[in-house]
């Protein structure tokens, strides 16, 4: 559903692929938030056998009734030229199968790209409560503290979204690999100074520029290798998070149980942000 939706949208608006895409990656995460929510309201009141039966029916009827609304738009139809970011539009290579688009290096680096920042993320994501408790404060602040990567994830989304439509692709990589290079230098000074206020800080900014890298995989795959054979292409850009999930909160657990503390963490994510940085440079027109 998540690709096929975005794969079909997405050719209604060449003009605004990054705004669009960034605003359908933020309602993925809100719908997630609000299933969260109201699930557990109906748990507590009803039981798991009668929620289950309930959002069973819910989402039955919601998914087939606004089956019907989503749809391509017709062949003939004319859209307006994008016009926040030209670069954008330069960089395609037309239309480009899976098989071909996989062998190619430009693809390569921009998914060692994705797998580094995530893998980057989700150390910080899988540490973020007990960081946030090694510095003293109480369960529920480490709990709330921790949200605010969610949070934030979604606005970055968005945000992301539209620096890529008015800044196009160079730039926002750039941006956001020297904004991870940023989140692990203020994670250290946290380690150092025990200052919950830059670990809020940090939260925050991981948040948004992981944000940002969701909108990208849509946007890059879409112009870099056209809409044909999207639907695919966009289905292997995200297996990244299969590497970086076992990347990241895993060499996160073993640098602390080495070193006995985060800041090992910290290096590593600095390492992780001048690999992607490096990488931003080195990718090239498909």
């Amino acid at each position: 559903g998540y690709n096929g939706i975005i794969s079909t949208l997405l050719k209604w608006f060449p003009d605004r692929m990054g705004f669009v895409s960034g605003l359908m990656l933020m309602g993925f995460g809100c719908g997630a938030l609000l299933l969260g929510t109201v699930g557990s309201l109906l748990l507590a009141e009803l039981g798991w056998r009668a929620t289950f039966l309930i959002l069973g029916v819910f989402y039955a009827v919601l998914i087939l009734g606004l089956s019907f609304f989503i749809v391509p738009p017709p062949k003939n139809l004319s859209f307006p030229k994008a016009g926040g970011s030209k670069k954008k539009v330069t960089e395609s290579a037309g239309e480009v199968p899976t098989g071909q688009m996989i062998r190619r290096p430009s693809f390569i680096m921009y998914f060692i790209w994705t797998v580094v920042l995530t893998a980057g993320v989700l150390m910080l994501i899988g540490h973020a409560t007990p960081l946030a408790l090694g510095l003293g404060t109480s369960a529920a602040t480490a709990a709330f503290l921790a949200g605010m990567i969610s949070v934030f994830n979604g606005l970055g989304r968005v945000i992301g979204g539209i620096g890529f439509d008015l800044l196009g692709r160079k730039t926002l990589m750039r941006l956001i690999s020297l904004g991870f290079i940023l989140c692990a230098l203020l994670v250290y000074l946290c380690l150092q100074t025990g200052s919950a206020a830059i670990l809020t800080l940090t939260f925050v900014l991981v948040g948004l520029f992981y944000g940002c890298v969701m909108p990208m995989n849509a946007t890059v795959i879409s112009t870099f290798y056209g809409l044909k054979h999207y639907s695919m292409n966009f289905s292997v850009i995200t297996l990244n998070i299969i590497f970086a999930s076992f990347i990241g909160p895993y060499l996160a657990g073993v640098l602390h149980t080495m070193r006995g503390s985060y800041a090992a963490m910290s290096v590593a994510i600095l390492i992780f942000g001048v690999v992607a940085l490096a990488l931003s440079f080195m990718i090239k027109r498909p």
